[in-house]
C-alpha cells in the first residue's frame, strides 16, 4: 500500500469511529483524488497567457466532476 494511502487511511479513522464501513473511506479517498485536479489545475503557470489558465482550471474542473461521476460520489 502507497504510504500516502497509509496517511490518509490514519487521518480517516482518526476521525470517524472504526465500525464504520470501507465504503465512506473509499467516497473519501475518491473525494481527496478528485480535489488534486482542481489544487494541479489552479496552479498558476509561468509566461502563460489568460487562455491557457482559463483552459488549464476549465480542464481541473472536468477532471474533478468527472471523477465523482465516475464513482457516484455527491457533495
Amino acid at each position: 500500500m502507497n504510504e500516502r494511502i497509509r496517511e490518509l487511511a490514519n487521518q480517516f479513522f482518526s476521525i470517524m469511529p472504526e465500525d464504520e464501513e470501507l465504503e465512506q473511506y473509499s467516497e473519501y479517498l475518491i473525494k481527496y483524488c478528485a480535489q488534486i485536479c482542481k489544487t494541479v489545475g489552479g496552479d498558476q503557470v509561468d509566461n502563460a497567457s489568460r487562455e491557457y489558465q482559463e483552459g488549464r482550471e476549465m480542464g481541473a474542473e472536468v477532471c474533478h466532476n468527472q471523477i465523482k461521476e465516475h464513482f457516484g460520489i455527491k457533495e
